[in-house]
């Protein structure tokens, strides 16, 4: 009787988290369809504000970066496979740097350096293709300037990560310094106090 009952009870539990993820999901499905224009009714607004309050999934899967990434993955290559190389090695160079670790700052550079990485060999494949063929003089001058212009900013953002991560670790170890000389002003003080009790 124990187990019939505890089976039951499995078995409605499961009914009444089924019906709730259910019941979630269509809330969900809603209020992206009553919010995803350009003038919403402030009802709906209002109620989406208050569910990214609450969940910040949806603010994180729409950060402007990961659309920029997915844009730049779908220019490169329509087939699945090479934008899931794509995503992979975008993965694998975040974590070269450290993204996990690194303050907001660094995350952002460390997408712009990522994303021009990927537009620069983007822009390199589409040259050497371009100047393989018969071409104008006018059409190699063009692409020549497109591909300086990705190196230039492929190169920019690599310094300006560099200039941000050394100003970082500068501002770290001027803290460092303060609190040791902090906790030697703490100790000289401390010290005088006992001697001044003591006597």
């Amino acid at each position: 009787m124990t187990k019939e009952r505890t089976n039951e009870e499995d078995t409605d539990l499961k009914e009444r988290v089924n019906k709730r993820i259910d019941e979630a999901i269509e809330r969900y499905e809603s209020l992206i369809k009553n919010t995803d224009k350009e003038n919403p009714k402030p009802e709906h607004l209002a109620e989406l504000k208050r569910y990214l309050d609450k969940n910040s999934a949806l603010v994180r899967a729409n950060e402007m970066s990961e659309i920029a990434f997915n844009t730049v993955i779908k220019a490169i290559s329509k087939s699945a496979l090479m934008q899931e190389l794509t995503r992979r090695q975008i993965s694998e160079k975040r974590d070269s740097f450290g993204y996990k670790d690194s303050s907001l700052i660094e995350k952002m550079l460390i997408d712009q350096v990522i994303l021009c990485h990927l537009r620069l060999n983007f822009v390199e494949t589409i040259y050497t293709g371009k100047l393989e063929d018969r071409h104008s003089l006018e059409h190699g001058i063009y692409w020549d300037k497109r591909l300086n212009s990705a190196q230039k900013r492929f190169m920019n953002a690599c310094e300006t990560l560099s200039k941000i991560r050394k100003h970082l670790a500068e501002a770290e170890h001027k803290e460092a310094q303060a609190n040791h000389l902090r906790s030697k002003s703490a100790k000289k003080a401390n010290d005088l106090l006992k001697q001044l009790t003591e006597n």
